[in-house]
């Protein structure tokens, strides 16, 4: 082998270790845009839940409608704050790949590649949408609701 086959190879290798790079980098993104807002929808009900259900209104509780001296409403509130912060990152980091993926020209090899990126921004920009409106609705039991722990008649 010449000096200038090895050099040829060293280069060739750098740049698969730098297409690797991205490509991971990309993925990690596509998927956050995708799972980002089902899990914070998710984890807006299983937290909504069982505060109230298990925590708030057990028999062991020692003050009805609260956890460690905070009221369940406030609670609600700021959890609920949270995953509706992560279900908008989640679209933004959606909208960022799909405007990206729109502005790159593909390649013949990388076809499959870009078209399944591409599939995978859109889903997570309309996921992001619906599951965003899911997790807004979970603030109208505590708006609505003034008094908890309350058996109905």
């Amino acid at each position: 082998m010449s000096v200038e086959d090895v050099e040829k190879e060293e280069a060739l290798e750098e740049a698969g270790e730098d297409i690797s790079k991205e490509e991971r980098r990309g993925s990690i993104a596509l998927w956050f845009g995708v799972l980002g807002s089902p899990l914070a929808w998710a984890g807006h009900l299983g937290v909504n839940y069982s505060l109230e259900e298990w925590f708030a209104c057990s028999e062991s509780a020692h003050d009805k409608g609260e956890i460690l001296g905070v009221g369940v409403k406030t609670i609600s509130f700021g959890f609920n704050s949270a995953m509706v912060a992560v279900a908008v990152l989640s679209g933004l980091v959606a909208l960022r790949c799909w405007r990206k993926l729109q502005a790159e020209e593909g390649d013949e090899n990388g076809n499959d590649r870009m078209e399944r990126a591409r599939w995978m921004a859109f889903a997570g920009m309309v996921e992001a949408a619906i599951f965003l409106g899911f997790i807004v609705l979970g603030y109208l039991p505590s708006l609505m609701i003034d008094h908890v722990c309350e058996t109905t008649p």
